[in-house]
Parts: C-alpha cells; sequence; structure tokens
C-alpha cells in the first residue's frame, strides 16, 4: 500500500466519523424528550450561578427577624427561611452552584483518565492488557464508601478529597467502555495503514483510537453527571460529603429532613432541584444514547 493510498485511508475515516457525529447530533436535535433535558439543564446553571448574584443575598446571612418563615412573595423570600433565618431560594441555588460543578467536574476528571487508560490498554493488549484490567477490577472490589472514609482520613473532609474519592471509582467503567471499543478499532483498516506508514503507538492512540470512541463516551458521561451528583448528595445527606459552610442539595436535604415535621419548605425545594436535575439528565443520556446507535430504540 502506497503512503498516498494509507493517507486516503485515514482520510476517509476521519471524514466518516465526522458525518456520523454530525448525524447523530441532528438526531438528538429532532428529540424532543432530549431538547427539553438540556433547556431545563441551561435554566438551572443560569439559575444557580447568576440567581445568588441577582437577587444579591448572602446565602450564609442571617435574618434573626425572619427564623423559619415559610415561603411567601410578601417578604423576599420566596422559598422561605431555615432555622438560621437564612434565605432558602439563595442557599438552595447556591448549592445547586457546588452540586453541578462537583457533578461535572468529577465526571471530566473521571473521562480524562478512564479514556487514556482504556485506549492503552486495549491498544497495548496481551500482559498489559490483563494487567491494566486486573487493576481495575481490583479498584471495583473496593466498596465507595471505603474510599470517602480513607480520603477524609488522610486530607480531611473538603471538597478536593470528595472529588478525588468520586473520580477514583466512576473512571473504571470508562476505561473498560473505551477498552472494547478500542479492541474493535484496532483491527480497522485505517488503524493498519496508520501503522504501516510508521505513525508511534503514542499517536495512533490519541490521533485515531480516541476519537473514534467519542460516541459511546459522551452517552456515558451524561449518565455519570447524574451518577456523580446524585451520590454526592447522599453522601452530604450521611455528613460525609460537603461540609459548612460550603453547601449542596446533599447538605440542604439533610437539614431539611431534620425539620421536615414541622417545616415542609426546607426539604421541598432542595429535593425538587435536585429531583429535576437528575430527569433532565436522564432525558439528555436516553437522548445521546438513541443519536449515536438509533438501533437501541
Amino acid at each position: 500500500m502506497t503512503e498516498t493510498a494509507m493517507a486516503a485511508d485515514r482520510d476517509v475515516a476521519v471524514e466518516k466519523g465526522v458525518s456520523q457525529t454530525r448525524e447523530a447530533m441532528g438526531r438528538l436535535v429532532r428529540n424532543p424528550a432530549a431538547m427539553f433535558g438540556i433547556v431545563v439543564m441551561v435554566l438551572l446553571f443560569l439559575a444557580c450561578f447568576l440567581g445568588p448574584i441577582v437577587f444579591g443575598l448572602d446565602p450564609e446571612a442571617s435574618d434573626f427577624d425572619a427564623v423559619s418563615l415559610p415561603p411567601t412573595f410578601a417578604n423576599g423570600h420566596w422559598f422561605g427561611t431555615d432555622d438560621l433565618g437564612r434565605d432558602l431560594l439563595t442557599r438552595t441555588l447556591t448549592g445547586g452552584r457546588v452540586s453541578l460543578l462537583l457533578g461535572v467536574t468529577a465526571t471530566l476528571v473521571a473521562l480524562g483518565i478512564g479514556v487514556i487508560y482504556g485506549a492503552i490498554a486495549g491498544y497495548a493488549g496481551g500482559r498489559i492488557d490483563s494487567l491494566m484490567m486486573r487493576f481495575v477490577d481490583v479498584f471495583y472490589a473496593v466498596p465507595f464508601i471505603f474510599f470517602v472514609i480513607l480520603l477524609t482520613f488522610l486530607f480531611g473532609r473538603s471538597l478536593l478529597s470528595l472529588l478525588i474519592a468520586i473520580g477514583a471509582v466512576y473512571w473504571l467503567t470508562i476505561a473498560v467502555i473505551v477498552r472494547g471499543e478500542t479492541l474493535s478499532l484496532k483491527r480497522k483498516e485505517f488503524i493498519e495503514a496508520a501503522k504501516a506508514g510508521g505513525m508511534s503507538a503514542p499517536a495512533i492512540i490519541f490521533r485515531h483510537i480516541v476519537p473514534n470512541t467519542v460516541a459511546p463516551v459522551i452517552v456515558y458521561a451524561s449518565m455519570t453527571v447524574s451518577d456523580v451528583i446524585l451520590g454526592e448528595s447522599l453522601l452530604s445527606f450521611l455528613g460525609l460529603g460537603v461540609q459548612e459552610p460550603n453547601t449542596s442539595w446533599g447538605v440542604l436535604i439533610e437539614d431539611g429532613a431534620a425539620t421536615m415535621e414541622s417545616q415542609w419548605w426546607p426539604l421541598i425545594f432542595p429535593a425538587a432541584f435536585l429531583a429535576a436535575t437528575l430527569f433532565a439528565l436522564n432525558y439528555i443520556a436516553d437522548g445521546l444514547r438513541d443519536a449515536f446507535d438509533p438501533k437501541s430504540r
């Protein structure tokens, strides 16, 4: 095979991948449930990141003349106040900022580790692949809560230790997915053409293997964001997640659950925001799955 022919094969493979991605995006746009989820997530991000600035309220500011007020438009506390007189609308939006940032950041960290790890394992094959995947199996066997307790003991209760604990778990599945895709891709003609053309293994992995695993990675990443947010909320509810003075939806739900018998509003509003986020992300994940794999419907 000539150099020109090999280059042509690689160009065709890249063009085909771009075309498939465009078609998938077109199917996603035509999916009403997915678009509804995207609109909801955009509104939630705008509300959480711009809302506290627009309302101009400090989430930690206490008004002892307005303690445990129910929701009302008359006094400016639309979601009411907690037992310390803090505005629950501002705290809900500020808590959402932490939950959303943690969800997105932890997912990006997990993607970065999992994609590279899985691509290297799948492309290397043989004993290297076997050793790397046994390492993954060992991590799979360790309970998630163990990572959280261990890192809390080592680094204290902080957003960083929580981020590390979550990232240490969620990259495993991504690595397995990318490895499977890599095992299939490395037998393709355009990969063989790249090898014959003298391209190095790292160049093949990052220029050909990784870009062609985008579809399953995007679908799984959209599901991972919701899993991370739900996991953080559960950990915060158990007292192992976000700590004061920071807050999150999980922290607010924990506080609201303690007073739910006498005050319903500290629990309902953060729980509603969390539920809306999870539903929206699930709609987006389903839409991405159908867009990239129409036969799965």
